[in-house]
């Protein structure tokens, strides 16, 4: 097994192996997809909550807590394919990825 280190360890070997760098490795595509992913979150709860609710001038607090549970399984599986990305960047050997 691997040796067990404290976290003020492990941040500084990170820091010595890998420089201050590594610690933002794979955020540039995080900071990408949250434009998206909020998008479609805010529309999607704005369509499912006049949809699902009985009486769209007073929606209810079920009907909204059902519109959000829905809106961001719907974000979540549209930026899906980028999370999958933003993971492979942040964990990969640095220099794997060039120009992005």
């Amino acid at each position: 097994g691997g040796v067990h280190k404290g976290l003020l360890e492990t941040v500084r070997d990170i820091r010595t192996t890998h420089g201050l760098k590594a610690f933002w490795r794979g955020n540039g595509t995080n900071c990408l997809k949250i434009a998206p992913e909020t998008a479609v979150k805010f529309m999607a709860f704005d369509y499912l909550k006049k949809a699902i609710s009985q009486d769209p001038g007073h929606v209810t607090i079920t009907e909204r807590f059902v519109a959000g549970g829905l809106a961001g399984a719907a974000s979540q599986l549209t930026i899906y394919p980028l999370e999958v990305v933003k993971t492979r960047m942040a964990v990969s050997p640095a220099g794997t990825y060039k120009n992005v």
